[in-house]
């Protein structure tokens, strides 16, 4: 899935994924905190945040290739005309 003319950018790895500078994760003070919980306040105050935003932008991306990988079965056109032709909405 390497499509680059449609609206939805496919990410082949997650390092891709991590380093794409369009992507912004906002951070809360909560996470912040569990950083520095888990760190025991030995890391500055800016560090901390880019910590918080590095563990969330792995998250991110290992669900995107989930997702990605859910997406790309062969069964996928099946499955979605299948839902298409049950749902009560219209496509």
């Amino acid at each position: 899935m390497s499509d680059t003319t449609g609206l939805i950018r496919w990410y082949q790895t997650e390092q891709e994924n991590k380093n794409d500078p369009d992507i912004q994760i906002p951070v809360d003070n909560e996470e912040i905190e569990a950083v520095r919980k888990n760190t025991k306040g030995t890391v500055p105050e800016d560090r901390l945040q880019v910590i918080a935003r590095s563990r969330k932008i792995f998250v991110h991306a290992k669900e995107l290739l989930s997702a990605k990988s859910a997406l790309s079965k062969p069964n996928f056109i099946v499955v979605a005309t299948v839902v298409q032709y049950y749902s009560p909405y219209s496509f």
